[in-house]
Formats: structure tokens, C-alpha cells, sequence
């Protein structure tokens, strides 16, 4: 009798360890489902975001293509033609340059150049083409803007001469400076050393643009001395 109780209790844990695992089973199987449907998901939208994003590129690059095209699908032109009025501008340190109807004007960007010394008075001569400065003798005199030594000269009348190229045309010459200390050819950058104010204390400043004068104080303020 109690080996039949006891092959019964055997019956009965081995069917509850057959449930047991079965409902095991059954859970594994369902988490494997649901983790492959996640999958399957975040698969999907992987791909549903790719697709928008090329969809979005493709548009733009349509976009672009239809704006440089003209009615007859040929490629806008960039280029600038002979006889139409254009203005083309290049920046040269403080300064910009327009080319309009194939004349040139400078002006300002930011700020004027300073004066090459810190003058004590300044007045324009010569029908405003000639800037006279008068600071202590000994004083330096300094370049405004970078450039490069084109001529080192005597005039007449403003004694020793000194021009300088700026670039695009434009060229700044300095009469009466004593002592020069650079040379023709010398690449200078702003603010360099030109020389001293002569015993006199009187220099002599005139612009140009393409061989044209300018009014020196359009471009250098004599107020603000380097």
C-alpha cells in the first residue's frame, strides 16, 4: 500500500514538472515572438526613415537643378557678360574697390586709414589732391596699409619722394619724409616704419587710383595718427 502512495506521489511530481516546463516553454516562445516582432518593427522604421530622407535629398537636388536651369533646360549662365553693368568688388585691408563702367572708386569698409603720423595740423592743397601734415620734427611716419615700395624719388618742389602700391590700382605717395628706412621693392605691412618727420615738420600725402588723384582725407582721417 504505501509503495502504491509512493508511485503515485512520483506520478503526480513528474506531471507537475511536465507542466511546469511546458508553461516554460510556452513563455520562451512567446518573449521570441514578441522580440522578433520588435525586430520586425524597428526594422520597419529604420527603413521608413531612410526612405523619407532620400525622398527629402532627391527633392532638394531637384529643387537646385530646376533653379539653375532655364525654360529650355539649359544651364543658367554665371558668368558676367561684355556690356551689361556690373560692379565687381575685391577688399583690400580696410579698403573695398568697385569696378563700375570700367572706372574705380575706394571707399571705406569699416574705417579710414589712420594718418601716417600724428600731425599736429593738416589742410589739403593743390585743389584737395595734396594732404600737408605738420607734426614735431623726428616724429615717426608710418604706413596706413600694407604694400609694397614701388619708387623712392625726388620731387622738385616736396623734395624726397616715396610711392607705395596698395593693389588694384592704388597707390599712396609721401613727400619730405627724412630718414627713409625701406627700400624699392620692399613688401611692408600697416604700420611700418616709413621714416621721420624732416626738420621742417611738414610732409606732403597723395593718393591715387589707376593714375587718377584722389582727395587724400576721403580715404585717411588726419585726426587719427598712428
Amino acid at each position: 500500500m504505501q509503495q502504491s502512495n509512493l508511485n503515485l506521489n512520483e506520478f503526480q511530481v513528474a506531471r507537475v514538472g511536465e507542466r511546469t516546463e511546458r508553461i516554460r516553454a510556452i513563455r520562451r516562445q512567446r518573449q521570441r515572438v514578441r522580440l522578433d516582432a520588435e525586430s520586425r518593427v524597428r526594422a520597419n522604421s529604420m527603413m521608413m526613415k531612410i526612405a523619407i530622407c532620400t525622398l527629402a535629398l532627391l527633392i532638394v537636388i531637384g529643387t537646385e537643378i530646376y533653379l539653375l536651369t532655364d525654360v529650355d533646360g539649359r544651364a543658367l549662365e554665371t558668368s558676367q557678360t561684355v556690356g551689361e553693368e556690373t560692379e565687381q568688388e575685391e577688399s583690400l585691408g580696410r579698403l573695398k574697390f568697385i569696378a563700375l563702367h570700367e572706372t574705380e572708386s575706394v571707399f571705406s569698409t569699416s574705417q579710414r586709414w589712420s594718418s601716417p603720423v600724428a600731425a599736429a595740423e593738416a589742410s589739403l592743397m593743390e585743389d584737395q589732391k595734396l594732404l600737408k601734415l605738420t607734426a614735431a620734427a623726428g616724429s615717426t611716419v608710418s604706413l596706413p596699409a600694407a604694400g609694397e615700395v614701388k619708387e623712392l624719388f625726388s620731387d622738385e618742389v616736396y623734395g624726397t619722394g616715396l610711392r607705395i602700391s596698395h593693389g588694384n590700382g592704388l597707390e599712396s605717395l609721401y613727400y619730405g619724409i627724412f630718414d627713409i628706412q625701406v627700400e624699392e621693392g620692399q613688401p611692408l605691412l600697416a604700420y611700418d616704419t616709413l621714416g621721420e618727420m624732416p626738420e621742417g615738420g611738414t610732409i606732403y600725402v597723395a593718393l591715387q587710383q589707376s593714375g587718377s588723384a584722389l582727395c587724400p582725407t576721403d580715404i585717411i582721417d588726419p585726426a587719427w595718427g598712428i
